[in-house]
């Protein structure tokens, strides 16, 4: 066999054109790893020398020894810092969780919480309760469309336990949009005095006035009103003698005869 250089690479006095020193099927002068049995004749980087003898099998100037990925060309990124480059890490945050299933493979998430379900875990969501308001300037970041916010203390009422702010809990406060410390509630109905539309006060506790405009409103008899509601001032119209020496409008006698309006059934 012509063998124009006579090489031969384990001086064993054959040839390398018709040596097989490794017994690898391939003579010496074609084996990309003669030395070393390599059936398959692997060069991942198409150095000419075969991955089972090349010092730096994906050629990227870090020999294999000190390459987190050896048959993988580096990225330069090693998220975890475990010396495996991310490219061929399986756990680049080194969170137990194989980046194939975990919900946030770049960040530490070991629970793998998702509250909006989105396939983003919270630890790396921008937006964890999905109401399209980015956790940085959202008011209630884990409760969705929490953006009133009655107290402007940057807490939305939906997850505000004091909407009020007035130091008294949601739960139990008798007026919770309303700040209202005391906690008034004169006539026990469950909503406080600084936020009833209604005056359920016991007619007893009311002041005189009150208790005038009341009975007047609602055409009490009329000696009810005579003991409630004193004679108007004299303002100077048309008057009639009245018993007791002085002189009463003709408003107020028309009162004391009940001939204002009659009582409605």
């Amino acid at each position: 066999m012509a063998n124009g250089t006579q090489a031969d690479f384990d001086g064993d006095g054959l040839g390398d054109a018709c040596d097989d020193s490794d017994a690898d099927g391939f003579l010496d002068d074609v084996d990309n790893c003669p030395a070393i049995a390599n059936e398959d004749q692997a060069d991942a980087d198409g150095d000419g020398i075969g991955d089972v003898c090349d010092d730096d099998r994906d050629g990227d100037g870090i020999p294999n020894g000190r390459d987190g990925c050896p048959d993988t060309v580096d990225s330069g990124v090693d998220t975890d810092d475990d010396g495996i480059d991310d490219i061929c890490d399986p756990d680049d945050d080194d969170d137990g969780v194989n980046d194939v299933f975990d919900i946030c493979p770049l960040d530490f998430d070991p629970a793998q919480i998702d509250l909006d379900g989105d396939g983003a875990g919270d630890v790396c969501d921008a937006d964890d309760d999905g109401d399209g308001i980015d956790d940085d300037i959202d008011d209630c970041p884990r409760q969705p469309n929490g953006e009133t916010d009655n107290d402007q203390d940057g807490l939305g009422d939906l997850c505000d336990t004091d909407d009020d702010d007035d130091g008294v809990a949601d739960e139990r406060d008798v007026c919770p949009l309303v700040a209202d410390p005391d906690q008034h509630d004169i006539d026990g109905d469950g909503i406080g005095d600084a936020c009833d539309p209604t005056d359920d006060r016991p007619f007893e506790v009311r002041t005189p006035e009150e208790k005038c405009a009341l009975l007047i409103a609602d055409e009490a008899p009329t000696v009810e009103r005579l003991r409630h509601c004193p004679p108007p001032a004299d303002d100077g119209c048309s008057v009639a003698p009245g018993r007791g020496g002085h002189d009463a409008p003709w408003g107020w006698l028309l009162l004391t005869l009940g001939l204002l309006r009659p009582r409605r059934s």
